[in-house]
């Protein structure tokens, strides 16, 4: 030994790993670290290792990461310590000389767990290296490592195996355990010698066998001799089916045989259980994960009675023990279970209210031991008692321990051992028993706490607190699961939290200090980060919070401005905004950054990342150009720091690309981001952690909103991928967020491809899964919202759309306010559906919804080219709604802003000329119609040459306001011109060829030539069927159907209808309104063609659904009234005509000014009817009613009926 400590001169250090890895504990390292300092006479302070504070709610994988680079810091500064420290011991002495110093300092690591660990303490001659995989070969090893494993893979170790022993050490080993001196006759006794073999030479049964030979020899009260008693224990092995001429079973299975028999001592001749199930239940609640717990005796005493009595009802039919002495049996276990070497009994002195008291604690002697236990719990004659027994032991202890200790305070001053092992572990023990009421209790019993400071320690104290809280929390949302009852778990926690920071408080208050002392303001704000962070596991974030922001304030009152407290500025901005509180968020994430340009300057990766911060908070408060400024300034530090940041680079360009996407008009500058992000994260996280997928769902969402679609369901697919691999990999949380993930994902791919209903449901699921999962993640909820609305908005389903449009504003509101650019953009959406619905109440409320959004973005943006793309669209919905001259007046505004902004906004102006062509088309003032469109054109073809599909729009749109104004032979002009240009650009087989074909036969036939018109429409439908597309096929039929019935060619119009009616029932279902409007034209030719009943028919069943789909109240609806009204009175029904038009005129009424011209049609018919009838007066009012009608609307009425109305009524 003094050559060993002559030989390491700077000192020797001895840590026990405890066979735990260290994975990236920076805690662990840190810990160890220290204690080598302080083994080898160095203060660990000398190492100026940085506060290492952990982000609540990081990904697993990134914490360690980031862990491991602060290990790799710390394993630096090592090196550099130790070679400081053989410096100025070597100045000293006057020696040192380059290469020809050896090694001063060794470390022994016993029980080391990976091999792995082993290169964290290999420390380097000035730093280099760097710990695992950190270029280790770099420099001379400033120290030697002793290492012990139960690992063979250690490269170099020797492996060192126990062999049987010599049968003279077997012999001299079973005197021994057996109480005997050296000398005596058993060592020549050849039962002793049969003995020993048949335990295989092997140490620890040859321990137990004698041990059992010692307390059968007590126990026989010297009426057995030796030989008798030798005889029986080697009997039993041999019953066993052990020995070694029957060598069938293991050592270990040898080694169970024996104990099993030892622990079954037979009374009046038969085997009994108490033992077994009192050493059983002792595992199980107090060794059940390892046999290095120290439990006191007395603690064992209490607790195999309170077993014992509560089988006592099985006991004393089965068990001769018990029969024989009752509950008292129980007080022999703790003998018979040491006497055999079970548990090692060691013997302490304790303070106690001023005297010594005398106390034993007990430890099972071998892990081998410990695990006898499952041989008795998978033993089948002992299931009746030990099967399931877990909870009622664990009950059993709590039982026990308060009819012992009722009278006592849990803050006594001097605890016994038992007070100190139920201050530590009580809550524990209560959990595993579901005693959840006496456990919620305890969690808040004043004087519980007090006494768990008092005894673990002030931040010890409360991390046992804690981590029981939220074992109770765990257990309780199991059980309420399981039992299908409400979950409370979460207020009982915080009320247990809360509870916990009034006792330390109280104690920071108080003036004379208690056994630890005075409980400092830096100590209470250590504990209360421990509280914050354990909330913030389970996303109690309001709480955690709260939590976080008084702890900032006693540290930061203890020590000022530093980096602990910097770090907790950092978790405190992180918790603020998972609890949807940005202002407050942004704020702390200030003084943060304030605060690291003092401790640590703007140059350090701890400023990049509260700088990051600030960008989140920023983006996802939609302030995206300050956001944008934030990331590009920590992308500029990171450029010049070392490569160990790429972590930070590649989530830093992922939050850029985030900026971007989310704000608009920046597709190609948010793909780059992306990809250049998963470079990095690849390299650092590996390809299938989950933040790929997080990357891969963005970057589909830009290449499909640039019309990529193929690369995108590629993209998805591969995000859907490292989903798939990544979900085996991930805790209970985890996994929520991953399924979400997979939901979106999953609903992107089939929007793709048209399955909306699917579609829909994935949405829904993920949804679901937010609400109940990550309730505060509002943000994301109200995005799901507002896609399952463009969903339902897809497919017609306008109120569904409506209510999830609605449901994302709110909650976007709750959340941000009324002024997130976020709510601007789903109001505009809102209001397109509100438009379809079509209901006057619906289009104010839509006028509402684009009014409201225009505000957000000026009162954001000010005047930009997101507003005028507004504007462009309100102008346009006010058209719709016949508000022309507002209309107007938004379209000149939106002109105003692009005009004056800088840069490329021609196509957004075109937009806006494009809408006031529209509006000036509506408004009959087609020469300024034309205008506009000329100046789209000169812009278009400025931009994109004279081949481009919007030029071919625009030609399109020219052909119509020509056709609107009746001048048919100029719009085909136009019309055929468009037509050239997309047959140059896309060939025939393309939706907007028929398109053109249709429009310039639906033009021919107004031109008066029905058989170009024909042709066209032919043509058109060739188109349709070459692309498979069946609803537009059916819409160009019914065209054509529409052209035979002009040209008096009934039977081919209902050919061509009826074609048409079975494409649109295959494709969209009966109940649908374009199946309703090819009925009403079967009806019309029916009525054309003379055949009342079969247009009734028809007009009957596109009734009924009509009222269905658009409900009783709508246009539809009065307008098939109306036909069917007219059809019975040609017909000659009068009075059953004249009923359904007095139910068109009602439902025209109600529709309010927009209808009043349709009133006149069916009020003439039925004055007709009336008249018919020799009704002159109801003729009379009724025609009256409809010619003031006539009167009031001017242009729009019908100039032949006003004249027969005026003949009629003799008006002048």
């Amino acid at each position: 030994r003094g050559d060993v400590r002559t030989r390491y001169h700077q000192g020797i250090a001895w840590l026990n790993l405890e066979r735990k890895p260290l994975t990236f504990n920076f805690e662990s390292y840190s810990k160890a670290l220290s204690d080598i300092c302080r083994q080898i006479g160095v203060k660990p302070q000398q190492l100026r290792l940085s506060p290492v504070v952990r982000t609540p709610d990081e990904d697993a994988a990134v914490s360690d990461l980031r862990m491991k680079g602060h290990m790799k810091e710390a394993h630096i500064r090592m090196g550099k310590l130790l070679t400081s420290l053989q410096h100025k011991r070597s100045s000293r002495r006057g020696d040192y000389e380059e290469g020809q110093q050896h090694t001063s300092v060794l470390i022994i690591l016993d029980d080391v767990a990976e091999p792995s660990d082993l290169e964290w303490f290999q420390f380097r001659r000035g730093g280099g290296g760097g710990g695992e995989n950190g270029g280790s070969d770099k420099g001379e090893q400033m120290n030697d490592l002793l290492v012990t494993s139960r690992l063979t893979d250690i490269e170099g170790a020797i492996s060192l195996t126990v062999p049987p022993l010599e049968m003279k050490e077997a012999v001299r080993l079973l005197l021994t355990e057996s109480d005997l001196p050296s000398n005596h006759p058993m060592a020549n006794n050849r039962t002793a010698r049969g003995l020993v073999k048949n335990c295989f030479l092997h140490p620890l049964t040859i321990k137990f066998a004698g041990r059992w030979l010692s307390l059968k020899r007590v126990t026989s009260g010297g009426q057995k001799g030796m030989d008798e008693i030798l005889g029986e224990v080697n009997d039993a092995i041999i019953e066993r089916g052990g020995g070694a001429e029957n060598n069938t079973e293991s050592n270990v299975d040898e080694l169970y045989s024996l104990l099993n028999r030892a622990m079954s001592p037979l009374v009046k001749g038969k085997e009994t259980k108490i033992v077994r199930l009192c050493f059983a239940a002792l595992v199980a609640v107090f060794f059940k994960e390892t046999c290095s717990a120290s439990v006191p005796l007395e603690i064992a005493n209490d607790f195999f009675l309170k077993v014992v009595e509560n089988e006592k009802d099985i006991l004393s039919r089965d068990d001769t023990f018990f029969q024989s002495n009752g509950r008292q049996a129980s007080k022999l276990v703790p003998e018979i279970l040491g006497a055999l070497g079970i548990f090692n009994i060691t013997k302490h002195t304790t303070q106690v209210e001023g005297s010594e008291k005398n106390e034993s604690s007990i430890q099972i002697d071998h892990d081998l031991i410990r695990q006898f236990s499952r041989r008795i719990r998978n033993d089948e004659n002992m299931h009746h008692l030990v099967k399931n027994a877990e909870k009622r032991w664990n009950a059993a202890y709590v039982q026990s321990y308060f009819q012992q200790k009722a009278k006592y305070l849990w803050d006594d001053i001097q605890p016994d051992r038992s007070r100190k092992y139920a201050l530590e572990k009580m809550p524990t023990h209560m959990i595993q028993a579901e005693m959840f009421d006496d456990v919620e209790m305890l969690m808040r019993n004043e004087s519980f706490i007090r006494g768990r400071f008092w005894s673990l320690g002030w931040t010890e104290g409360t991390r046992a607190h804690v981590v029981d809280a939220e074992a109770f929390c765990h257990r309780l949302q199991s059980y309420s699961l399981a039992n299908d009852i409400e979950d409370c778990s979460s207020p009982k926690l915080v009320d247990a939290c809360k509870q916990l920071e009034a006792v330390l408080m109280e104690e920071v208050a108080r003036e004379s200090g208690g056994p630890n002392g005075h409980c400092s303001t830096l100590e209470a704000g250590r504990c209360l980060h421990e509280i914050s962070v354990s909330l913030a596991r389970l996303k109690l974030w309001d709480e955690a919070s709260r939590f976080c922001d008084s702890c900032v304030e006693l540290v930061e009152s203890n020590l000022g401005p530093s980096e602990l407290v910097a770090s907790l500025l950092y978790n405190s901005s992180v918790m603020h905004t998972e609890a949807n509180e940005f202002d407050q968020a942004e704020k702390i994430i200030g003084d943060c950054l304030d605060m690291r340009v003092k401790t640590c300057g703007t140059e350090s990766i701890l400023y990049v990342r509260a700088l990051c911060q600030l960008g989140d908070i920023l983006s996802v408060s939609s302030d995206y150009s300050a956001a944008e400024s934030c990331f590009n300034k920590s992308i500029g530090i990171l450029k010049v720091m070392p490569a160990h940041y790429h972590l930070d680079f590649g989530i830093t360009l992922y939050k850029l690309g985030r900026n971007q996407h989310r704000r608009g008009g920046y597709l190609d500058e948010a793909l780059h981001c992306y990809e250049e992000a998963l470079e990095f994260e690849k390299e650092e996280l590996g390809p299938q952690h989950i933040f790929m997928s997080s990357i891969h769902l963005h970057m589909g969402d830009i290449l499909f909103d640039k019309e990529d679609t193929q690369q995108a369901k590629h993209t998805f697919k591969e995000a859907l991928d490292v989903l798939s691999e990544a979900d085996a990999q991930y805790d209970t949380s985890s996994s929520s967020k991953l399924k979400i993930m997979s939901a979106v994902v999953e609903g992107k791919l089939l929007s793709i491809v048209g399955q909306t209903e699917k579609c829909i449901n994935k949405y829904q699921h993920a949804l679901t899964l937010l609400q109940k999962y990550a309730p505060t993640k509002k943000r994301k909820i109200a995005q799901i919202c507002s896609m399952i609305g463009a969903e339902h908005e897809k497919k017609g389903n306008y109120h569904a759309a409506e209510k999830f449009y609605e449901e994302s504003v709110t909650t976007m509101k709750s959340v941000f306010g009324p002024y997130h650019l976020d709510i601007a953009e789903t109001l505009v959406n809102l209001s397109g559906v509100k438009s379809a619905l079509g209901e006057e109440k619906h289009h104010a409320q839509a006028t509402d919804c684009l009014e409201e959004s225009i505000d957000i973005q000026k009162t954001r943006l000010g005047d930009c080219e997101e507003c005028a793309i507004t504007l462009t669209m309100f102008g346009a919905h006010l058209k719709t709604i016949g508000e022309y001259k507002k209309a107007e007046l938004a379209y000149d505004d939106a002109v105003r802003i692009l005009q004056a902004l800088e840069g490329d906004q021609d196509l957004s102006l075109v937009d806006v000329y494009l809408g006031i062509a529209e509006l000036m088309a509506a408004m009959s003032k087609y020469d300024d119609a034309m205008e506009y469109y000329f100046q789209c054109l000169e812009i278009q073809e400025s931009v994109f040459g004279e081949k481009h599909d919007d030029i071919a729009s625009t030609l399109y749109a020219m052909g119509l306001v020509k056709h609107d104004a009746g001048l048919y032979s100029q719009a085909l002009v136009l019309f055929a011109k468009s037509l050239v240009v997309r047959v140059e650009l896309h060939g025939e087989a393309h939706p907007a060829v028929g398109d053109a074909y249709d429009m310039m036969g639906f033009v021919e036939a107004k031109n008066g030539d029905l058989d170009t018109a024909l042709r066209r429409l032919n043509d058109g439908l060739k188109v349709r069927k070459s692309l498979g597309d069946q609803l537009k096929e059916a819409d160009t039929l019914i065209n054509i159907g529409n052209l035979h019935r002009e040209r008096n060619e009934f039977e081919l119009a209902l050919q061509r209808y009826d074609d048409c009616l079975n494409i649109r029932i295959s494709e969209m279902g009966r109940n649908n309104q374009s199946v309703a409007d090819v009925l009403m034209a079967l009806g019309n030719v029916q009525s054309d063609m003379d055949n009342p009943q079969d247009a009734l028919s028809h007009y009957r069943e596109a009734l009924q659904i009509l009222i269905s789909v658009k409900g009783p109240n709508d246009a539809s609806v009065a307008l098939t009234f109306q036909k069917v009204g007219m059809v019975q009175f040609r017909a000659g029904n009068l009075e059953s005509g004249r009923l359904f038009l007095e139910k068109a005129v009602e439902l025209y009424r109600q529709g309010g000014k927009g209808y009043e011209s349709e009133l006149i049609t069916p009020l003439f018919i039925i004055g007709n009817i009336h008249n018919t009838l020799q009704q002159a007066e109801e003729a009379q009012r009724v025609w009256k009613d409809a010619f003031e009608m006539s009167n009031k609307i001017g242009e729009k009425t019908n100039p032949e009926v006003h004249h027969v109305l005026t003949q009629l009524l003799h008006v002048h």
